[in-house]
């Protein structure tokens, strides 16, 4: 038994195994949509063979999460943020080497006894430990707003923040999504496709999730922030 998270050790490997086969899911996702893009180029034009290049005045493309630890899913999304799975015990020496300041946690079930456990594990280490917990089968643009001006809020105290669910994929993948395109410009369909065809380990299954990716959707998010 993991004594941070309270996960049977077996249990954590059938995790890593879920991820794995949601990273076969999403892979499938991108071939079908990347199929679709083809069909749609190859309707409207065959006047070229060479890939598109930007111009000088174009912006350029969105620089992707950068791995920093696949044991738990550890990404860093900007200079200020970072996104993960339910940390553990073993993982507070990841938090002092990038520097994480403010820990985001997403999970609803288990969410008040994980937060006490870290907070025995760091309480010398000054990180503020935030819970805004998020259902995965019913994230509505009121909370997602309410999470990303926390994330904001931290970040303007010069804070590091760390996001986090139970898988690091989902729920932590609709706040990232939602945080690349409203406070970096994200083009919607590059976020959803970082967050589909990442390698978190999103679950297909979650389509209400992915179905928030609009246009609609992001202007309710961006009217209650």
């Amino acid at each position: 038994m993991d004594r941070l998270s309270g996960i049977p050790f077996a249990s954590r490997v059938s995790t890593r195994l879920k991820r794995l086969h949601s990273k076969s899911a999403a892979a499938i996702y991108s071939v079908s949509a990347t199929g679709l893009m083809s069909g749609r180029q190859s309707a409207s034009s065959l006047t070229s063979a060479s890939q598109p290049t930007l111009s000088k005045n174009e912006a350029p493309l969105p620089k992707p999460a950068v791995l920093i630890d696949d044991t738990t899913n550890l990404y860093q999304v900007d200079d200020l943020l970072f996104r993960s799975e339910q940390l553990r015990a073993g993982d507070i020496a990841l938090l002092k080497n990038n520097n994480i300041d403010a820990i985001l946690n997403l999970r609803i079930f288990g969410q008040r006894s994980n937060h006490k456990l870290l907070k025995d594990l760091i309480d010398d280490t000054a990180i503020s430990l935030c819970g805004y917990p998020l259902k995965t089968w019913y994230v509505t643009p009121q909370e997602v707003a309410e999470a990303l001006t926390q994330i904001k809020s931290l970040q303007s105290q010069n804070k590091c923040v760390l996001v986090h669910c139970y898988h690091g994929a989902n729920r932590t993948g609709i706040i990232v999504a939602m945080y690349r395109i409203i406070e970096q410009d994200w083009p919607i369909e590059q976020a959803k496709l970082e967050m589909v065809t990442g390698d978190f380990g999103y679950h297909p299954m979650w389509y209400n999730l992915r179905a928030m990716l609009n246009t609609a959707t992001v202007d309710a998010v961006r009217a209650q922030m």
